[in-house]
């Protein structure tokens, strides 16, 4: 239960300051303001990157016992908080910001006691201190400097880091790696809550002060990760669940030197900023900077055993598909086609014909509701907390279904949310369902088919996915697909499956309907009727 209360408290931290800062942001003069190089168009406040940090480190500081390591990473995010505050108001040089950079690596290393001692290539041998050292504070130094550059879109670095912490904490999951994993879903939470006010249109951006200490965690995760937690992980996967921002800010370095120029001097030719280039929306850029960076971390878990010139041949082959693809548009002059410009192809002009569009949203609006309904009344066994609390919201729905004029308010959708978790909880840790693993499995598949395909096409039904569902969904499929401790796949993560694709459905059923006597509500005030009677009868 640690690790939950550990992630729950960190977002709730965060989503708390990031409001009361954003208010203050212009008396302190933490205002990003645009200019050539940038994206957004207005001032925007940076201080989500408090939100981060204190996020991150007030639970850390409840959870872990104080010994040197934790103590050097808190020093050493504390530190960053500081150069990157100062830096958001003032616009520090490269120079004075490696100052902070090297502080905090030296924290970890000569305070904490933590530096590389195995490297890739070199098999069980381990490198001299004076090496892994030097390495340690490169491979730091470095990867803040990857992130702070790759946050040039909202969402965009707080998404990719995201992942990255997703699979770090998963991999130490695996084999009870708990300080590791608590380090890990702290710094999730902190960056969850910011993300929650910067999925694109931005309300805040994490300013160097975030980006910084995001940077900073990724390498103190990966070195901790990989030379005390999981010591069998090939090193060379750090490669792949770091991902992209290590292969941006190199290419970047690399064009900078060949025209001549400085490799720290800001300029707008990070893999973003040429997608951008190429026609794609920011809504596009980030959900394909996303999907690459998923590939590479859940690569990183397949390959988590395989010997170091595999992974590194991966790392490097995908990378060189991605650049030359990139270059190949760029000096062919290619462009993105903008949406309704040409004739779209045969299939998408037949799944956006009024008549086929309506069956995705049928099997949704008709599928879901009878899923929840069948499957309450399948389930046998019922806690008699959950009756208690189904009890309740039963009486709440029937009143807000009889007296509220509101389509769908406030008190009823939260009703249906609880019913729908309940089922997902109950039909696979209590219910008969729970065997029929066949049939589960070919509905969900169904359902999420329909769903994407309603989002698509359906012109009817305005639902509006953002980043931040990417990053759910991504999420989910971390833990579906490797949520297993040997080969069967844990409650937890069936249970969080169902849910989220249930989810999604109820969103876009709600936006739909027009009366309150919807075949959704009746469904869940089914199922919370017969959680309720089975939960509270006697015996």
């Amino acid at each position: 239960m640690e690790p939950l209360f550990g992630l729950v408290v960190a977002t709730a931290v965060s989503m708390a300051i990031i409001p009361l800062m954003w208010r203050v942001a212009p008396a302190l003069g933490l205002i990003d303001r645009p200019d050539p190089r940038k994206v957004h168009k207005a001032p925007v406040p940076c201080v989500g990157g408090i939100g981060i940090v204190i996020g991150a480190l007030v639970p850390l500081f409840l959870m872990l016992p104080r010994n040197p390591l934790a103590e050097s990473y808190t020093l050493g995010a504390l530190v960053l908080l500081v150069f990157g505050v100062w830096d958001d108001r003032r616009t520090l040089s490269h120079r004075v910001k490696f100052i902070g950079q090297f502080i905090a690596a030296a924290l970890v290393v000569f305070h904490g006691g933590l530096w590389i001692e195995h490297a890739p290539f070199m098999g069980i041998d381990e490198l001299p201190k004076w090496a892994g050292v030097t390495l340690t504070f490169v491979a730091i130094v470095g990867m803040i400097n990857a992130m702070n550059t790759s946050d040039g879109l909202d969402g965009l670095a707080g998404g990719e880091g995201l992942l990255s912490l997703l699979v770090i904490a998963f991999l130490a999951y695996m084999i009870d790696g708990a300080e590791t994993l608590t380090f890990a879903v702290t710094t999730i939470g902190g960056v969850l809550g910011f993300l929650r006010f910067n999925t694109f249109p931005a309300r805040v951006f994490m300013g160097d002060a975030g980006s910084q200490f995001l940077g900073f965690s990724l390498a103190f995760l990966a070195i901790h990760l990989t030379q005390r937690t999981f010591t069998s992980l090939s090193p060379a996967g750090t490669l792949l669940f770091l991902g992209l921002p290590i292969v941006d800010i190199f290419s970047v370095m690399i064009m900078r030197a060949v025209r001549g120029e400085s490799p720290f001097r800001a300029a707008r030719n990070h893999i973003h900023h040429r997608l951008l280039d190429l026609g794609f929306t920011h809504y596009e850029v980030v959900i394909r900077i996303y999907a690459l960076q998923a590939l590479f971390v859940l690569s990183a878990v397949v390959l988590r055993h395989e010997s170091d010139w595999t992974i590194a041949g991966f790392y490097l082959g995908a990378v060189a598909i991605l650049f030359t693809l990139l270059v190949r548009a760029e000096r062919s002059g290619w462009r993105r086609r903008e949406e309704g410009a040409g004739g779209s192809r045969w299939w998408e002009r037949l799944l956006q014909s009024a008549p086929v569009a309506r069956y995705p949203y049928f099997l949704v609006a008709v599928g879901m509701p009878l899923y929840l309904a069948i499957a309450a009344l399948a389930t046998s066994e019922v806690p008699r907390d959950f009756g208690m609390t189904s009890a309740v919201l039963a009486v709440v729905l029937l009143a807000e279904m009889l007296y509220k004029r509101e389509q769908v308010p406030f008190l009823m959708r939260g009703a249906v949310y609880v019913a729908v978790v309940f089922v997902s909880y109950l039909t696979t840790t209590e219910g008969s369902l729970a065997e029929a693993t066949a049939m589960e499995v070919a509905f969900f598949a169904v359902l999420t088919a329909a769903i994407a395909l309603t989002v698509r096409y359906n012109t009817g039904v305005r639902f509006q996915t953002t980043p931040m569902d990417y990053l759910i969904l991504a999420g989910v499929a971390i833990v579906a697909l490797f949520g297993q401790r040997g080969l069967a796949v844990t409650a937890v993560s069936l249970t969080m499956v169902k849910a989220v694709l249930m989810l999604y459905a109820i969103e876009i059923i709600f936006e739909r309907t027009q009366s309150r006597w919807n075949l959704l509500n009746l469904a869940a005030l089914v199922a919370l009727a017969v959680f309720a009677w089975r939960g509270l009868a006697p015996g």
